[in-house]
């Protein structure tokens, strides 16, 4: 070690070794995330299942009584868009809405978004809106969350 020291040098090229270490473990977190998402897109690349890709299967048929397409907190962020009508709720105001945390409500949407029940629109104020799909409006009809309105006659 003192040979390394005496010699002026080699000095330069360690430090550079230690600083370019230091800068990939730092960033090591970031790239282990982002090749998680990568992997995980293309995982799910070819799957049919997913929405938008491959047959288009009627809401009835997808889902039953018995098996819920939803865990029960995105069941709670779906039920309250569906009652908040067509012109969608920000995020944080479902967050406050249901009484939750507001990354536990973001996770539950980006899942919504993936299995195409809701959609994200910007507002006037630049603020994102959340509003069911056609797809979700289809779910909710069908759960009887969003009330058929039918014309009589009079």
């Amino acid at each position: 070690m003192a040979d390394i020291l005496q010699n002026s040098d080699d000095l330069p090229i360690l430090v550079r070794l230690f600083l370019a270490a230091f800068v990939i473990l730092g960033l090591l977190p970031h790239f282990k995330t982002r090749l998680s998402k990568i992997l995980d897109y293309l995982s799910n690349l070819g799957r049919p299942d997913m929405p938008g890709m491959g047959e288009e299967v009627p809401v009835q048929e997808r889902f039953s009584a018995t098996s819920s397409p939803m865990t029960d907190i995105e069941y709670f962020v779906f039920t309250r868009l569906a009652q908040g009508g067509k012109k969608g709720m920000t995020p944080a105001a479902v967050a406050k809405s249901l009484h939750m945390d507001r990354q536990l409500i973001k996770k539950a949407l980006r899942s919504l978004r993936r299995k195409g029940f809701i959609h994200f629109a910007p507002d006037w104020k630049m603020v994102q809106r959340v509003m069911l799909s056609k797809q979700g409006q289809a779910l909710a009809m069908a759960e009887g969350l969003i009330p058929k309105l039918t014309h009589r006659p009079s």
